[in-house]
């Protein structure tokens, strides 16, 4: 399945109202578009942007799904 750009922008922008709107975590908003588009969640990811992208990783780190990234000492 191929998603154009005006696609991915559409889809994040419905990730971020779904957050807003519902008060929900970006992981779940992300799960539950995916399941009312019907594609799957790696599907989804790819048609994400890069900030949602980096806010995910932030709430999987947050609760232990993913480890920190590590820290440069300088």
């Amino acid at each position: 399945m191929i998603f154009d750009n005006s696609f991915k922008a559409k889809f994040s922008k419905m990730v971020i109202d779904n957050v807003l709107d519902n008060n929900i975590e970006y992981i779940e908003s992300v799960i539950e578009l995916a399941e009312k588009f019907e594609i799957d969640v790696k599907v989804a990811a790819k048609c994400l942007s890069k900030p949602i992208i980096e806010k995910i990783q932030k709430e999987a780190q947050e609760i232990n799904l993913m480890s920190p990234t590590t820290k440069l000492p300088f």
